[in-house]
C-alpha cells in the first residue's frame, strides 16, 4: 500500500517452481499512486544451474590437485586453482613470470617453440596428452585434457599437473636397489614376518 516500499524484489515458491517477483509502483500522469505492478519469471531451472555451477566451482577451488585452464582461441590462462598457486609458488624462481602475473598470460611464455604446443592444443582430438617437462631442477607431470561446453564445443585445454621430482628420484632409487638385489652374486631368500 505504500509506494515508498517499492520497488521490491522477492522469490516465492509455487509448488515445485521458484518465481522471481519484482513489484514496482505505478503512477498516473499526476504522480498519484495507482497500485503495484508485478513482473515475474519462473527461475527454478536458473537457480538449479547456478547451484550446480557453484558446486563445480567449489570443487575446483578446493581440489587437492593442481589445475590450469587456457582459452582454446587465445591460449590465455583463464583459470588457476588455489592448489596450483600454492605449488607454483614453490617453483616460482624457475618460472618465466611471477605466479601472481600468470592469470591472463598466454601459455606461449612457457615454451621455446609455441607453434608446436599451439598445434597440439588447438585440436581436441590430440587430447588427452600426458608429458613430463623440466622446470629448473624440477620435473612436472602434465595431463592435458579437452574441456567442452554443453553443446560439445571445444572450450580449451585443462592441465592437471604435479611436481614429481622426488617421486622419480625415489622410484629410481628403488629400481637401483632392486637391480642390485636381483644381480647380487650371493644367494638371497626373503620370508614374510607373519607367515614365515
Amino acid at each position: 500500500s505504500d509506494p515508498n516500499n517499492l520497488p521490491h524484489r522477492a522469490q516465492i515458491q509455487v509448488g515445485p517452481e521458484i518465481l522471481d517477483l519484482l513489484v514496482s509502483a505505478i503512477y498516473d500522469k499526476d504522480k498519484n499512486y495507482l497500485g503495484p505492478m508485478v513482473t515475474w519469471d519462473v527461475i527454478t531451472q536458473k537457480l538449479k544451474t547456478e547451484n550446480e555451477v557453484a558446486q563445480v566451482n567449489s570443487m575446483m577451488e578446493n581440489a587437492p590437485v593442481n589445475v590450469l585452464f587456457a582459452d582454446a582461441e587465445t591460449f590465455q590462462i583463464t583459470y588457476i586453482n588455489p592448489a596450483s598457486v600454492t605449488t607454483l609458488k614453490t617453483i616460482e624462481q624457475y618460472l618465466p613470470i611471477p605466479v601472481d602475473k600468470l592469470m591472463g598470460q598466454c601459455i606461449d611464455v612457457f615454451h621455446k617453440n609455441p607453434a608446436h604446443q599451439r598445434k597440439l592444443l588447438s585440436d581436441p582430438n590430440n587430447l588427452p596428452h600426458r608429458t613430463e617437462i623440466q622446470v629448473g631442477p624440477e620435473i612436472l607431470d602434465l595431463l592435458v585434457s579437452a574441456i567442452y561446453d554443453e553443446n560439445k564445443n571445444y572450450l580449451g585445454p585443462m592441465v592437471t599437473w604435479d611436481v614429481i621430482t622426488q617421486k622419480l628420484k625415489t622410484e629410481n632409487e628403488v629400481a637401483r636397489v632392486n637391480s642390485m638385489m636381483e644381480n647380487a652374486p650371493v644367494n638371497v631368500l626373503f620370508a614374510d614376518a607373519e607367515t614365515f
